[in-house]
């Protein structure tokens, strides 16, 4: 008789253990750790979008992987390397005026993996005489702790 209590004991232990570990409570650190990474991943657009609406490119490149293994394609080119893409950014807005101010919206962060993720999203630049905007798909991958673009693929809508 002790046997077939200690049994059931020892039976009604491991399944609550099992319960415990298969609950919607044990997975919530892995969601919640997701959850940090898209909100970082958010807040490092935001910090890219007040740095760009200050004027500052180089500000703004400092998400983008600084390699020569960066890519960036718009307009129908692609470019490689931190160096490519930042004279492409010179050189199309040479001036806080043409610059503008930037909205980044609809912001969608899949995480793939524990150091890559990807984000759709649209932009808009307000800007006069001629405010533009599109769509955009960046590739993030977390570098030396941080995360940081290493591709852009950025489209122009004809408005």
């Amino acid at each position: 008789m002790k046997r077939i209590v200690c049994r059931s004991a020892l039976t009604a232990v491991s399944l609550f253990a099992i319960l415990l570990v298969l609950s919607p409570a044990a997975a919530e650190p892995a969601a919640t750790q997701q959850d940090q990474e898209v909100q970082a991943i958010k807040a490092l657009l935001s910090r890219q979008a007040e740095r760009w609406n200050a004027g500052d490119i180089d500000g703004f490149l400092k998400y983008y992987w600084k390699s020569d293994e960066l890519t960036f394609s718009s307009d129908g080119t692609m470019r490689r390397g931190w160096e490519a893409t930042r004279n492409r950014y010179n050189q199309r807005y040479p001036t806080p005026e043409r610059m503008g101010r930037t909205v980044f919206s609809e912001l969608e962060v899949r995480l793939l993996g524990k150091s890559a993720a990807m984000v759709l999203g649209r932009w808009n630049l307000h800007r006069e005489p001629d405010p533009i905007g599109g769509n955009f798909t960046l590739v993030l991958e977390q570098i030396g702790g941080k995360w940081l673009i290493i591709h852009d693929h950025t489209s122009q809508l004809d408005e």
